[in-house]
């Protein structure tokens, strides 16, 4: 009876082993299969689901931040891929800080469990396995596997790191795809920015872009400008993104106040990845505008040897925390945003002493007809306001003043006989 049952534990354990060397050939072929890393990874997270008889699976990748992104999902929401969960939410994020893998087999009554992203996503899974996905000592990603008819339990676990070392040899290399994608993008980001200062005009236009780029590239859920008001000794918004823009056009900071005061007045960039502990933080923007702020990457902006501004990126989508990579980027973004104030302000000079220029003309024009003195200036005001009603373009609003103040130009070759003619 004895030899029988270690016969029987023996063959488990040989039946066992030979469907773990099969599902690491097809993991393997997953991996090799030249599908798209989504793809190969939706392969792998099949397999491994059916081999501890599951339906569903996802893999998340640990960022640079902290927080964990979504990679690949199998019998579950696809739509979630690219979506993060913060540092330690979730399940997840608890395996990814505490380097330990959990069983929860009643996921709605375990207090680690992300509950509100469950349910923003529509999708309540009835258990969950989650095992850190290791290179060395490092974690690169955790692996879920979910809904086993019955629960998940010990042997699963055993079963699932079995094939771990193979999952994060490929894991690692995606990261490392993920970082330098991002850094690719970056510095598409800095080429963009430097391709629109030397084509665009329009200050207000130019920084509302440089921002908006600003945002993507940061992964940041708003960005916006403050110019300095020496006469006031204030700040004011002069560009900014997201969701509440509009309301802060009529917003200004005290001098000093909040960190962007304390940037303005110290000529240093800061960080503060929570505004709730910080005492400079300045909270009646956010009770103005309804945004609740989290954290801020806030650069002093210069012209020469003086500070003009401040650029301020907020809050971390995926609710993660900004990187050194991101401060250094943000510091390269502002000194693009500080150059196209300065070429602005040159470009505004040259603007008033043509305008001069041809007021002179103008005037010039009159001096010869005081018949239709102050017409020009008639034409002017009305070509403007029809400007403004057809929403023209800067640059066309601009072609149409000089055009207005100088449809008469002609007078001057015209003789005074035949100009002043009487009848």
């Amino acid at each position: 009876m004895q030899k029988n049952l270690e016969w029987e534990k023996g063959n488990m354990f040989s039946k066992r082993s030979v469907e773990t060397d099969v599902l690491i050939k097809k993991l393997l072929k997953c991996a090799v299969s030249g599908t798209g890393i989504h793809e190969e990874f939706k392969c792998m997270l099949k397999q491994i689901a059916a081999f501890v008889r599951a339906s569903a699976g996802s893999l998340l990748l640990l960022m640079d931040d902290g927080s964990l992104q979504f990679v690949a999902v199998y019998g579950g929401k696809e739509g979630i891929i690219g979506e993060r969960l913060p540092p330690g939410s979730g399940i997840a994020g608890v395996v990814a800080e505490s380097l330990r893998p959990i069983i929860s087999n009643n996921p709605s009554e375990d207090e680690r469990w992300a509950k509100e992203f469950a349910v923003s996503i529509g999708y309540i899974p009835e258990n969950i396995l989650a095992v850190p996905v290791m290179t060395g000592n490092k974690i690169v990603g955790v692996l879920e596997v979910l809904n086993k008819h019955g629960g998940f339990n010990k042997e699963d676990l055993k079963l699932i790191s079995s094939v771990i070392p193979i999952l994060s040899s490929v894991v690692e290399k995606v990261r490392l795809y993920y970082v330098n994608q991002k850094e690719i993008e970056r510095l598409r980001a800095l080429i963009d920015i430097s391709l629109k200062l030397g084509g665009m005009l329009d200050l207000q236009t130019l920084l509302e872009g440089i921002m908006e780029t600003a945002k993507e590239a940061l992964d940041a859920e708003a960005s916006s400008i403050f110019m300095i008001d020496k006469e006031r000794n204030d700040l004011y918004f002069v560009a900014a993104t997201g969701e509440k823009k509009e309301s802060l056009k009529e917003i200004r900071v005290p001098w000093g106040k909040g960190i962007v005061g304390w940037v303005a007045e110290h000529g240093r960039t800061l960080y503060v990845p929570d505004v709730s502990k910080d005492e400079r933080f300045y909270s009646k923007v956010d009770e103005k505008t309804k945004f609740i702020t989290k954290s801020i990457i806030a650069v002093p902006l210069w012209k020469k040897s003086e500070i003009i501004g401040v650029a301020e990126v907020l809050n971390k989508k995926g609710g993660g925390t900004f990187t050194v990579e991101d401060i250094t980027v943000f510091e390269a973004i502002a000194k693009h945003a500080s150059i196209a104030i300065e070429n602005a302000s040159l470009y505004k000079e040259l603007e008033d002493l043509f305008r001069n220029a041809i007021m002179l003309v103008v005037n010039a024009i009159e001096a010869k007809d005081p018949y239709t003195k102050g017409h020009t200036a008639r034409v002017t005001k009305y070509s403007m306001l029809i400007a403004r009603t057809f929403k023209m373009s800067a640059e066309q609003r601009r072609a149409l003043e000089l055009a207005a103040l100088l449809h008469d130009v002609g007078k001057i070759g015209i003789p005074d006989s035949v100009l002043l003619k009487p009848g």
